[in-house]
């Protein structure tokens, strides 16, 4: 079962919420994406619309997620030497030399945007990992 999420209110888009960026035209993600309390959380967050769709729905492609993801994805392979010193940014070039099909379309604005995605996905994460452990 795939479920499409929608952000509904006057946010712009690339509003990101449990590491994936939202917007108005809609993501299609498969259930196994999110664990069942990100699902909670997507579905309570009330600038987000979250819809089970069909199988032909969700062959539906989206091309600004899928950029989105590629961006995500070719972030996690650069190198240390890679980022900004004083920022920690990706660097524009070494991002655009890992996806040339891609680099006219990988702007500082994108960047920046799949950038503070997956900051907030971290810091979601060691949050948890610190919530999780035992009290001395």
């Amino acid at each position: 079962m795939a479920k499409r999420v929608k952000l509904i209110d006057g946010r712009p888009d690339g509003y990101w919420r449990c590491g994936a960026q939202h917007t108005r035209a809609g993501a299609v993600f498969e259930d196994d994406r999110f664990t069942k309390k990100e699902w909670e959380m997507l579905e309570a967050d009330k600038a987000l619309s979250v819809k089970a769709i069909s199988a032909e729905e969700a062959a539906e492609p989206d091309p600004e997620l899928a950029l989105v993801e590629r961006v995500a994805k070719a972030i996690a392979g650069l190198g240390e030497d890679d980022f900004g010193k004083s920022d920690g940014k990706p660097n524009l070039g070494p991002l655009r030399e890992a996806l040339p099909e891609d680099a006219k379309a990988i702007t500082a604005e994108l960047r920046d945007r799949v950038w503070a995605g997956l900051e907030e996905a971290r810091a979601k994460r060691e949050g948890e990992a610190q919530a999780s452990k035992p009290a001395d």
